[in-house]
């Protein structure tokens, strides 16, 4: 978010929680510069130990290990100069 220059709203994180079934859903959204696809499927690909000196984000690399530490996933929904969800 600090490579955004906010015009007419200001930087804002969402965090919601709920169930689903037997599940629990956390979804963070932001309305910062959004995550580029090529970035995001970088991270996907790469072995943990490739992830921890790559720059995407605040910790995203520490929230997959630990979500799927548990059985779950992390997936994303962006739009690159708008949001990511």
């Amino acid at each position: 978010m600090r490579d955004k220059k906010f015009e007419n709203e200001e930087p804002t994180i969402w965090i919601e929680g709920r169930a689903e079934g037997d599940r629990g859903l956390i979804v963070v959204r932001d309305n910062g510069t959004g995550i580029k696809k090529s970035i995001w499927i970088k991270f996907l690909t790469l072995s943990s130990q490739q992830r921890k000196s790559a720059r995407h984000g605040l910790g995203l690399s520490i929230c997959h290990r630990i979500v799927r530490g548990y059985g779950g996933r992390i997936s994303a929904k962006t739009e690159v100069g708008g949001f990511a969800n």
